[in-house]
């Protein structure tokens, strides 16, 4: 009897460890670290390490977080996009190993060897015009150009994109094999172009008029913004956002103002068989040529609606109202 309880026991125990072995769920575990190379978009898959089972379809597509390209650090919680995971992705146990996850882009390895630090500079040169196009200025740091007392002295580097227009740019000298010295430069990339600039502060809501604005060279390496040549193109536009002294003028925030605006007073009339009356209203919107909208009569505050004119002048819509 007792020989047979320990039997018993012992299968109870077996079935609970194949079963916390075989019927447990699959583990995904989290990097510490993930190099990014021209991807700006990380996805679950990439966050994941390597199992001894094929990654799910869905992380492939599960977006965890949107690189700008002039970022090359950054670190995410590694607690976050766990959860996020695991919102997305039911039946896996998610591990983490560290309380953060480092993005970092990879360094442009330049292979060439070169014989001075002067065709290093040249170089680079040649690079960003090939990425940005002609007309762009590098300008360096002040350094000491003089080459060390070696022979077959090579110079090789690499660099990164640090943002803002600046490059971080890693030189090393190299004789038989052996580094000599290395030296990191931060260098500035400038594209200048003439634009419209606000010669004052301008609010939001503004009508721009021409004495507000001015031309200037601006640095527009790297924006995205779509910046103004010619000052006619903004005149009579409509701020959307403020823009303070010596600001470049986006067309993004601009608008064409509307022929009248809301609480502006008109005259407005009427034509009934020959006979026109004339009133003052105040506008409750705004509006453009040929388009309707409602008004107020100064003297009787009954609500109108009418079709806006050039002059400004409403034309009264007697017995019609707004179409919705």
């Amino acid at each position: 009897m007792m020989r047979s309880f320990k039997f018993q026991a012992l299968l109870a125990l077996a079935f609970l460890l194949l079963s916390s072995t075989f019927f447990s769920n699959p583990i995904l575990e989290l990097k510490d670290r993930v190099l990014l190379n021209n991807n700006t978009t990380i996805f679950g898959a990439d966050v994941v390490k390597n199992s001894n089972f094929e990654i799910p379809e869905i992380l492939y597509r599960l977006v965890i977080a949107y690189i700008p390209s002039n970022v090359n650090y950054m670190e995410l919680s590694a607690q976050v996009v766990a959860n996020l995971i695991r919102q997305n992705l039911k039946g896996y146990e998610v591990h983490i190993n560290s309380d953060k996850i480092i993005i970092q882009r990879r360094k442009e390895e330049v292979e060439k060897d070169f014989a001075s630090l002067k065709d290093v500079i040249e170089n680079f040169k040649k690079t960003i015009e090939e990425k940005y196009g002609k007309g762009v200025e590098v300008i360096w740091p002040p350094f000491d150009s003089t080459s060390p007392n070696e022979n077959n002295v090579k110079y090789s580097y690499s660099y990164t994109n640090a943002g803002n227009g600046y490059f971080n740019i890693l030189v090393k000298e190299i004789s038989n094999g052996k580094v000599l010295k290395i030296r990191n430069f931060k260098v500035h990339l400038v594209l200048q172009r003439m634009v419209v600039v606000a010669k004052r502060k301008i609010n939001y809501g503004e009508i721009i008029q021409e004495g507000d604005l001015e031309l200037k060279k601006v640095n527009v390496f790297g924006k995205t913004s779509t910046f103004v040549s010619d000052i006619k193109k903004v005149v009579g536009k409509r701020a959307k956002r403020n823009f303070n002294k010596d600001d470049p003028i986006v067309l993004e925030y601009l608008e064409t103002p509307p022929y009248v605006t809301r609480g502006q007073v008109i005259s407005a009339y009427v034509s009934i068989d020959g006979i026109t009356v004339t009133t003052f209203v105040r506008l409750m919107e705004d509006g453009n040529i040929g388009e309707v909208v409602s008004a107020r009569n100064i003297d009787t505050g009954q609500l109108i609606y009418g079709v806006v004119e050039k002059g400004p002048r409403l034309r009264i819509l007697v017995g019609e109202k707004k179409e919705e």
